[in-house]
């Protein structure tokens, strides 16, 4: 359906908001995408994106880590350079011996954890972004869980629980 409409009425995707967006199946929203990119600001855009793959199970594209993450990590005795290298633990333990390295991370970095090291952000943090960031994240957790949850054998547990997000403890 996406397809038609971007075939036959274009004008009518830019009427949807970008709330509406974000809850839109992840395979019409990849579709949307490329004919959206013009219209969004490039951190909606970024956002949607983000949605987009957690949504469709694919892992995000690892982002460089802020310089004081490296130092403070190497200091420690640890080889971080991305956010690739970050799982919920090394988050509980980064935010909660330096909760203000949280502080560094842009949208584009924070999107580029995995979600289930979303789901490990402090609450703090994560009540003190943006709304629409926070919905986001939200979101990526959820969508990430739904994914999770198809792959689980009956039993089993799923590997993210969307009321994790913001409520990691950081002994």
């Amino acid at each position: 359906i996406v397809g038609m409409i971007i075939n036959f009425a274009p004008q009518m995707l830019v009427e949807l908001d970008l709330a509406a967006w974000r809850v839109v199946e992840p395979e019409a929203l990849a579709v949307a995408l490329p004919a959206l990119a013009e219209q969004l600001e490039p951190e909606e855009l970024t956002q949607l994106q983000a949605i987009q793959l957690a949504g469709s199970g694919a892992s995000p594209e690892p982002a460089p880590l802020p310089e004081s993450w490296v130092q403070m990590a190497g200091e420690a005795g640890f080889d971080l350079e991305s956010t690739a290298d970050i799982n919920p633990e090394a988050m509980a333990a980064l935010s909660g011996a330096a909760p203000q390295l949280l502080d560094e991370l842009d949208t584009t970095t924070l999107l580029s954890f995995e979600p289930e090291v979303l789901a490990s952000l402090p609450e703090a943090y994560v009540t003190g972004l943006d709304e629409k960031l926070q919905e986001t994240l939200l979101i990526i957790v959820v969508r990430a869980s739904q994914v999770a949850e198809e792959e689980v054998t009956p039993g089993e547990a799923p590997l993210i629980e969307p009321a994790q997000i913001g409520r990691a403890s950081c002994r």
